[in-house]
């Protein structure tokens, strides 16, 4: 009787295990096809190399994220767009609100964030495209400019251009972007007073 009772606990506990492996692999076959179809393209830190060298370089610690003041960058998680683990920020939700001291290059042990960056104005993170003309306030007719007021490098990165309108004698007032002053920082894009914005950074 004894034997039989270890035999099946034995058996039972051998089920369980497999269970659990069972479970185990189908979240790691989950993780793996989440990562073969990562964003090829996601919003790093200040100073962060190419993709693929940062990628290669980046050993996931979160020391970036950790001394972010902002509350900024946060490591992916399983179902995120990027590769598991690596820091990235979402502007729309926290911007980069570009510290001058750079404290998340600092903070990186590898170089995956590049040391060199000491001017955090010559960060290129992204550009801010105006995505939706049809919806932005400012190319609808209003005196929005809430995007060129919110930006640090205002009258480089976004400026305010003058352009007629066809059916009125009054000028429309609209952000125009330089693509080589953007710093990518997503704080147009934050600002931005519709439900959805009509500045992005890309």
């Amino acid at each position: 009787m004894g034997k039989n009772r270890s035999r099946r606990e034995l058996l039972a506990g051998a089920a369980r295990g497999a269970g659990a492996a069972a479970g185990g692999g189908a979240l790691w076959a989950y993780v793996l096809k989440q990562q073969a179809k990562a964003a090829p393209f996601v919003l790093r830190p200040p100073g962060a190399l190419a993709e693929d060298d940062f990628l290669s370089r980046c050993i996931k610690c979160g020391q970036c994220v950790v001394d972010c003041p902002y509350g900024t960058l946060r490591l992916a998680a399983v179902g995120d767009p990027p590769p598991l683990g690596t820091p990235y920020f979402l502007p729309r939700d926290v911007p980069c609100y570009l510290c001058p001291d750079v404290p998340c290059v600092a903070a990186c042990p590898t170089g995956a964030l590049d040391p060199a960056l000491t001017d955090v104005g010559e960060a290129a993170m992204g550009v801010a495209v105006i995505v939706d003309q049809e919806n932005c306030l400012s190319y609808r007719g209003l005196r929005c400019e809430i995007c060129f007021r919110a930006c640090p490098l205002q009258g480089e990165a976004i400026e305010i251009e003058t352009r007629p309108r066809r059916l009125s004698k009054h000028a429309m007032f609209v952000p125009v972007v330089s693509s080589d002053a953007c710093t990518g920082c997503g704080l147009c894009e934050q600002a931005c007073p519709l439900p959805r914005a009509t500045i992005k950074v890309l």
